[in-house]
């Protein structure tokens, strides 16, 4: 799944997003520059005060139902694992099947399933890719369900990674992670290598657990 040794140059991925806690939806854009004298941002208009409602953000897309849809790879009685969108294999997102919020907003039982799916979800992660570190990472700014991000750490990661920043090993995991946002398009991954590996987690899964 090392992508290194493609040579089609005009089969790569788009340049990355933003990442998915902060970005907007694609066609979601600021208000354009005024018009024809026309006030902005609330100012005066003919005398009188611009009183919009403020816009309400979608989902960004690397993070909406639809864009995990068919990434599934496991799903419990509370939680469900999905490969997340990112062009970057085993970069998982754990979500409980609730709205809550917190981990203190779970049910007993959902919470005792919530960190069984974290667990679940890192031991097949460095079954199938041996990764260096897996980070496991709580946000939720953009979007206030409660969901974890599950990162493998790979060797193959933190050598672009030290390439691009001259950062030296050991690494700022916060910073390599924001670092993985912005750039994970570059990688040189494709949608085929996020489907190869939700094959083989899903066969590491049903292996651990049978």
């Amino acid at each position: 799944m090392d992508p290194e040794d493609r040579t089609e140059d005009d089969d790569a991925p788009a340049p990355a997003g933003q990442t998915p806690d902060t970005r907007a939806a694609d066609g979601q854009a600021s208000s354009p520059e005024a018009e024809n004298g026309e006030a902005k941002n609330g100012e005066a208009k003919n005398g009188e005060a611009k009183n919009d409602p403020p816009s309400q953000a979608a989902p960004p897309p690397l993070f909406r139902e639809a864009d995990l849809a068919g990434r599934l790879i496991h799903a419990t009685e509370h939680t469900t694992i999905h490969q997340a969108a990112y062009r970057f294999p085993g970069y998982l997102i754990v979500t409980p099947k609730s709205a809550a919020e917190t981990l203190g907003a779970l049910s007993p039982e959902a919470l005792a399933d919530f960190f069984g799916a974290l667990l679940l979800a890192e031991t097949f992660v460095q079954r199938v890719l041996q990764p260096e570190r897996t980070y496991l990472l709580k946000f939720a700014e953009f979007l206030p369900q409660l969901h974890m991000h599950v990162i493998p750490r790979t060797g193959f990661l933190g050598k672009h990674y030290e390439a691009a920043t001259r950062e030296p090993h050991p690494y700022n995991g916060a910073a390599l992670t924001a670092w993985l946002w912005d750039h994970h398009g570059t990688l040189g991954f494709k949608d085929d290598d996020l489907d190869l590996f939700v094959t083989r987690a899903r066969a590491a899964l049903g292996a651990a657990t049978g």
